[in-house]
């Protein structure tokens, strides 16, 4: 049986290296064919088949030389029992001459007695060691390897143990070692043979139940392509597995759900993204259109700038001939006019004034542009000195004051800055409570945002006037919009609108808070200011 089994294996070890002579060749594919096609060999194409099988023959190895260990063990004890035996026998053979010899000092039955010993098969050695120091050895040790035991010879006397000496027996190990090496051979061949046998079985058995049907799903996954048509996971089961619900169709099942619903997302993605490309066509149409639309009205814009700021010029010169030939008619015709004469002449004169008015408010609102063109580093703590000093005489006469607190410097156009504060000053001066003396504070406030580690600045003109109510916040922005009538306070109501663009000019916010008969303020929010310096 042992040697058709060897044959057997020397076959496949033949038919193993005909296969590497093949890869040899070039025929890779032809050998990874021939091995997942061979249902004994086809275990070498599964990884996971591969690193069980590295198990089972550990776990084998491991199994054949525990056993034979075992039996090792087994076999040595059993031959140190045998010699035992042996050597129990010479003693209750052979002690009782020998305790004579010893008692009546007779050499010749001592020598005899050692022989017949020393004839007994596997003791190389006798030894006597007599209590007095006589010693009788009998025979030359020959084996490699020995094992030595004594034998006390106590003689009894009148009831009483007496210790004549001791006999030393070494006997040979060399044929126990060559048994033991004969069965250990013979055990581990044995032991061999079966681990072989029954792992290659086990091996094959989970390969043909699981590890093929795991390296198709790994393959399938491993080369599956979202992108193209949908992959098919097929395994085929054996007969008697083919209706089980277990583990591998559980593992196949989830998988080809995976692939379906990843295939239904595929295509949802694929008419998503259709979309996305063609709202980005229509998003450049739509891109195109506004930048001619904006080109327009950048034209346009400049045409309208352009004449109001002609037609303004224009208009100024019929104003002033209306008001130098009614001043003339006024001088020459003074003892002729009748008093509503002169009234109407006055109501033609303050009609032209404030013609004349309103076609400078426009000229200034046309002249501040969309956008700052140059831009520094302006100290506004320096602007709001030079603006109270030049409101300084004005302030003394009326009994007013202005308080500037700690400002920043900020990134803008110094001039225009300095235009929208003074209408701010000024106004605050126009709309003055006769009740109380003029305060005007200037005031800033730096917000950290640790969110987007931005700042904003927000910098306050606060006056005690006559304020306004909140809900006309909004009104007083626009241009020409008042909230008191002409003979009230003079001005067309551009002063506020001027202030509101030049703050848009620098991406800022111009927000008006008061309260009637209390006071207003003026907030300029200049939102994500990095460039707002400290306060001083």
């Amino acid at each position: 049986m042992r040697t058709r089994i060897l044959q057997t294996v020397g076959t496949l070890l033949n038919a193993i290296d005909a296969r590497a002579e093949t890869i040899a060749s070039g025929q890779i594919e032809n050998m990874k064919r021939w091995l997942g096609s061979s249902p004994w060999l086809g275990v070498l194409g599964s990884r996971l088949t591969r690193r069980f099988s590295v198990l089972v023959i550990t776990v084998c190895a491991a199994v054949t030389l525990l056993a034979t260990a075992l039996n090792l063990y087994v076999a040595y004890d059993e031959e140190l029992d045998a010699i035992a035996t042996s050597v129990g026998d010479i003693e209750q053979a052979q002690s009782w001459a020998l305790m004579n010899g010893i008692s009546t000092g007779n050499q010749a039955t001592i020598d005899e007695t050692l022989a017949t010993v020393v004839a007994t098969p596997g003791i190389e050695q006798a030894r006597i060691i007599a209590e007095t120091g006589e010693t009788w050895t009998v025979g030359t040790p020959k084996a490699k390897r020995l094992i030595t035991y004594e034998v006390p010879l106590v003689k009894t006397i009148y009831a009483e143990p007496e210790k004549l000496g001791v006999l030393i027996v070494s006997a040979s190990l060399d044929n126990v070692v060559a048994r033991l090496r004969e069965i250990g051979v013979r055990t581990l061949s044995d032991f061999a043979l079966i681990a072989v046998l029954l792992g290659g079985c086990v091996i094959v058995v989970f390969y043909r139940l699981a590890g093929r049907h795991l390296a198709t799903v790994a393959a399938i996954t491993r080369d599956y392509d979202p992108t193209r048509s949908a992959a098919t996971l097929n395994i085929k089961r054996s007969r008697w597995l083919a209706s089980s619900d277990d583990e591998i169709d559980q593992v196949s099942n989830f998988v080809s759900r995976l692939m379906t619903i990843n295939d239904d997302h595929v295509k949802e993605m694929e008419e998503v993204n259709q979309e996305i490309v063609e709202q980005w066509e229509q998003l450049g149409a739509n891109k195109e259109e506004m930048a001619r639309h904006a080109e327009a009205l950048e034209r346009s814009n400049t045409e309208l700038e352009r004449f109001a700021y002609v037609a303004s010029h224009d208009l100024q010169e019929p104003l002033r001939q209306i008001t130098t030939f009614i001043e003339l008619i006024k001088k020459d015709m003074a003892d002729r006019l009748s008093d509503d004469d002169k009234h109407h002449m006055e109501f033609v004169t303050g009609g032209a004034a404030r013609m004349r008015d309103l076609i400078e408010g426009i000229l200034e609102f046309s002249r501040v542009g969309n956008v700052v063109e140059q831009t520094t580093i302006v100290d506004l703590k320096a602007v709001f000195e030079q603006i109270a000093s030049g409101f300084s005489a004005e302030l003394d006469e009326i009994g007013g004051a202005i308080a500037v607190g700690k400002l920043p410097a900020i990134e803008g156009d110094e001039r225009q800055l300095y235009r929208m504060f003074v209408n701010l000053i000024g106004n605050a001066i126009k709309y003055r409570s006769a009740n109380r003396p003029l305060e005007i504070k200037v005031d800033c406030e730096i917000i950290e945002n640790p969110t987007d580690a931005t700042r904003t600045a927000n910098v306050y003109v606060k006056d005690n006037g006559i304020g306004f109510d909140s809900k006309h916040a909004k009104q007083i922005m626009e241009p020409f919009k008042r909230l008191h009538g002409k003979a009230e306070y003079d001005g067309v109501g551009i002063g506020l609108a001027v202030c509101k663009k030049i703050a848009e000019q620098h991406g800022a916010k111009l927000i008006a808070e008061g309260e009637a008969g209390v006071g207003a303020c003026f907030r300029l929010e200049l939102a994500n200011a990095p460039n707002a310096r400290d306060l001083h």
